[in-house]
C-alpha cells in the first residue's frame, strides 16, 4: 500500500487533505470500504475525533469524513464565517487570497445545498444578512430550523417575536439601555488630595494634614504657606 503523507493538525487544511487523500486512494485503486484503514495518518484533534467513533462508524468513510469536518467546523456555517471574516495570510499574494475566498464561498454554497442560480444565491445572501442583523436568540432559532425560503424565514421570525411580545429592533434598544445603565464615575474617586496625593478625599479631610508640616494649605509644598 503506497505511503500517504500524514495530516498535521493546526498546520494542514483538513478539507484539502481529505481531498488529496480521496484522490490518492482512488488513483491507488483502493476500494472505498478500506479507506478508513490508513486514517491512522491523522494527528491531533482529527485523530481524537476518529478514535471516538464506534467500530461500525469508524469503518464508514463518509461518516468519518462528516465527523472530522464537524470537529474542524468545516460546515455550512463554518465556511460562511470563514468567507465573511478571512483576511490575507502571511506570504499570500492577491491571486492566492482570491482563490481561498472562492473556495470558502463555493463550499459554503454547496453545503447550504443552494441551487446554482442567481435567485438562489441572492436569497442565500439575503437570508444570511438578515440572520446576522437579527437578535442572537432569533438568529439561533432560525439557523436551527435550516429554512431556505425567505418567506418561511420571515414568517417564522414573526411568530417567534409575536410569541415573546418583542420587535425585530429589540437588540439595538437593549444596547442603548445597557449603555444607559452603566454606573457613572464617582466624583469622589476623581478627587486627589494635595497632601498625601491619594484619591477619595480633599486636603481639608486628609488625616496626614497635622503631621505634614507648615506647608501650603492648598498644594502641600513646604517652600511657602
Amino acid at each position: 500500500m503506497p505511503k500517504l503523507p500524514a495530516f498535521v493538525d493546526r498546520k494542514d487544511d483538513l478539507d484539502s487533505w481529505l481531498l488529496r487523500f480521496e484522490r490518492f486512494a482512488t488513483t491507488s485503486g483502493w476500494p472505498k470500504e478500506s479507506w478508513c484503514t490508513p486514517l491512522s495518518a491523522l494527528t491531533g484533534r482529527a485523530l481524537e475525533a476518529f478514535c471516538r467513533l464506534s467500530e461500525t462508524e469508524g469503518t464508514a468513510y463518509d461518516r468519518v469524513k462528516e465527523v472530522l469536518r464537524k470537529r474542524y467546523n468545516l460546515t455550512e456555517d463554518g465556511y460562511r464565517q470563514r468567507f465573511r471574516t478571512c483576511s490575507p495570510e502571511e506570504g499570500e499574494n492577491p491571486s492566492m487570497f482570491i482563490v481561498r475566498l472562492k473556495t470558502y464561498l463555493e463550499r459554503w454554497v454547496k453545503l447550504a445545498e443552494a441551487p446554482q442560480t442567481y435567485e438562489a444565491l441572492r436569497d442565500l445572501f439575503l437570508k444570511e444578512q438578515f440572520l446576522d442583523s437579527s437578535p442572537d436568540d432569533l438568529s439561533t432559532y432560525l439557523r436551527e430550523r435550516r429554512l431556505a425560503d425567505l418567506e418561511e424565514v420571515a414568517r417564522s421570525a414573526e411568530l417567534f417575536l409575536t410569541a415573546r411580545k418583542r420587535q425585530l429592533s429589540d437588540r439595538a434598544r437593549q444596547g442603548t439601555t445597557h449603555e444607559q445603565k452603566k454606573p457613572p464615575i464617582s466624583k469622589k474617586e476623581e478627587i486627589i488630595c494635595h497632601i498625601c496625593r491619594k484619591p477619595g478625599h480633599t486636603t481639608q479631610n486628609c488625616r496626614n494634614k497635622a503631621t505634614h508640616g507648615r506647608g501650603c494649605y492648598h498644594c502641600g509644598e513646604l517652600t511657602h504657606t
